[in-house]
């Protein structure tokens, strides 16, 4: 999981081929993989909202990253 401050300057990233990837040892670089299921997410207050992360693969090892908007912290952190 990678958490970005603006997603959509992330998504224009990972689609330029600029992320890099976040694993230990690891040189190789995120390319689009597909979309994240939809996960509903309560705000501050009681507003729940749909989302749908970008999800995303490593050229180099092959693993899968989330990138969450940084407002949506992760509930087991």
């Amino acid at each position: 999981m990678i958490t970005v401050v603006d997603p959509d300057a992330a998504r224009r990233a990972l689609r330029a081929g600029l992320l890099s990837c976040p694993e230990a040892g690891c040189e190789g670089r995120l390319r689009v993989w597909s979309a994240a299921r939809v996960r509903r997410v309560r705000r501050l207050g009681a507003e729940v909202v749909a989302l749908r992360p970008d999800r995303a693969r490593c050229r180099g090892c092959g693993v899968t990253q989330v990138l969450l908007p940084a407002w949506c912290l992760p509930r087991r952190g």
